[in-house]
């Protein structure tokens, strides 16, 4: 039934987030009955003009989660435009709040004392408390004119339960880019199985007079670890692209591993490379061939773990949506018809 689910999830959105799994089951026990009830009555499933007739009785979702939200105390602005009020100014405080941490952020690192961060603060109260105040004021005209002229009424009159927003899709892993994982993991294992046999795969033509120092080998082992654990997540991925939460697992954890990793790089095997022993002009231009490299690889290296630095959080976060999602449950509410 999915016309129920869309008028359910619809409702959903516009209650109190503290309340709405507790309200959506009662109401969605409700449709039911009602449901079953009808079906009992003509002998067979409802069809759609059946399930409309129920759900018009019901009303506009405004109306069922204003319901609600009826408070016995007075408003400023009413149950109904509510939700809309405080999705918007939320956006908009988030906004300001962000733009004023950024440029508090570029005054620090252009050189500012430390303290300057704190001018955040009383810009976003210039930024915020006009939004603030302006928002409320035009939701506050709205309700009014809602109230006034029974604009609920009249939307409640013409409203088409099948005009609701359709239900969320599942979320997957694309096949394409579980696709992509595999080829580019592949040619990634092969090259690192192949390093250490063929040097030229490092530094080109210059694999004649540069090589490794001897502690890297301690992290090669588990660099290919990691490569081989990123591969048969694009396969299962491939095979299962429901399982978004196996990536989001396998990339926190291999964020994780790498910059640990780099962390030990960066700290016991400097220099990364080292010149073969060469005479006269030539041994010195390999030795500065060899300070120039290891400069430049400590660099990316630093560049790279930044990055996963940023990384780790955002899998974090994604990892934290996935385990959310498999809590509460994927329906839109408990009880699904």
């Amino acid at each position: 039934m999915e016309l129920f689910q869309r008028y359910l999830q619809a409702v959903k959105f516009l209650l109190p987030s503290a309340q709405q799994e507790d309200i959506v089951k009662e109401l969605s026990e409700d449709i039911r009955s009602q449901k079953e009830d009808k079906e009992a009555e003509v002998g067979r499933p409802l069809n759609e003009i059946e399930q409309i007739a129920i759900l018009k009785q019901y009303g506009h979702p405004l109306i069922v989660a204003s319901r609600y939200r009826q408070a016995p105390v007075q408003y400023l602005i009413g149950p109904v435009l509510f939700p809309f009020y405080w999705f918007v100014l939320r956006t908009l405080l988030l906004i300001a709040l962000g733009v004023c941490l950024l440029n508090s952020v570029a005054m620090f690192a252009s050189g500012e004392p430390l303290r300057n961060l704190l001018n955040g603060l009383p810009a976003f109260a210039r930024a915020g408390l006009p939004a603030f105040g302006w928002i409320t004021l035009m939701f506050a005209v709205l309700d009014f004119l809602e109230a006034k002229f029974r604009l609920l009424d009249r939307l409640n009159r013409h409203w088409d339960p099948r005009s609701m927003p359709s239900l969320p899709k599942q979320p997957q892993v694309r096949r394409s880019e579980s696709i992509f994982g595999l080829v580019a993991g592949t040619v990634y294992a092969i090259w690192l199985l192949a390093v250490p046999y063929y040097p030229y795969l490092i530094f080109g033509p210059a694999a004649s007079v540069l090589k490794l120092t001897p502690l890297w080998h301690r992290f090669y082992l588990p660099v290919v670890v990691l490569a081989l654990g990123g591969l048969a997540q694009a396969a299962i991925n491939l095979a299962r692209p429901d399982w978004t939460w196996l990536r989001a697992t396998t990339r926190l954890v291999s964020n994780v591993v790498a910059l640990v990793i780099l962390r030990f790089i960066l700290d016991k095997t400097y220099p990364f490379v080292i010149a073969i022993a060469g005479t006269g002009s030539a041994g010195t231009r390999y030795e500065i061939l060899a300070a120039t490299l290891n400069i430049f690889i400590a660099l990316s290296l630093a560049g790279v773990a930044i990055g996963l630095s940023i990384a780790v959080v955002l899998n974090a976060w994604l990892c934290l949506r996935e385990l959310r999602r498999f809590i509460r449950g994927r329906a839109v509410a408990s009880g699904s018809f």
